[in-house]
């Protein structure tokens, strides 16, 4: 098989994983839990499947800098509770220090947040300027990650 064809097999694969993982979410949250929604379904499930494309991106990115399995599973679980901190889903962006709020904002996931916030709580549609910058920074992590994530590849083909 060509590395062309491993990767696509990998992204079907995930594709079905991540609609089981947010249909069980979404089912968890707005049926079991009652959590209100104020706006478009298919607008959130579509922000999601964004945010899971980047993190596949990530997960593409550490497996060509590393070599080990445990390295990328290091890796990746130091750069989700860092992302997870800093991105405001598990401490808001405004109680953090005033030196970390000016960088938060370049984190993968920050827009995204707020987006599915914004879409969810208060009803806000895709032309508002909150829920569109969601979608186009989550395009351009997976942009970024995939580019990069190329590029380390070719160039260890190179050597």
């Amino acid at each position: 098989m060509t590395s062309s064809e491993i990767v696509m097999a990998h992204l079907v694969v995930q594709f079905f994983l991540m609609t089981a993982q947010t249909s069980i979410m979404m089912l968890v949250l707005y049926i079991m839990f009652l959590h209100p929604l104020s706006g478009n379904l298919a607008l959130i499930i579509a922000l999601l499947y964004c945010v899971a494309f980047v993190g596949i991106a990530v997960g593409y990115f550490l497996s060509e800098i590393f070599n080990e399995d445990r390295l990328i599973a290091y890796a990746g679980t130091g750069f989700l509770l860092t992302l997870f901190m800093v991105s405001g889903i598990i401490w808001p962006i405004e109680g953090a220090h005033i030196s970390l709020k000016s960088w938060c904002r370049a984190f993968p996931i920050v827009a995204a947040a707020e987006s599915f916030h914004s879409i969810a709580m208060k009803g806000f549609i895709y032309s508002h300027k909150v829920v569109y910058m969601g979608f186009v920074s989550c395009a351009a992590w997976i942009v970024i990650f995939s580019f990069l994530t190329y590029y380390i590849s070719w160039r260890k083909k190179g050597t």
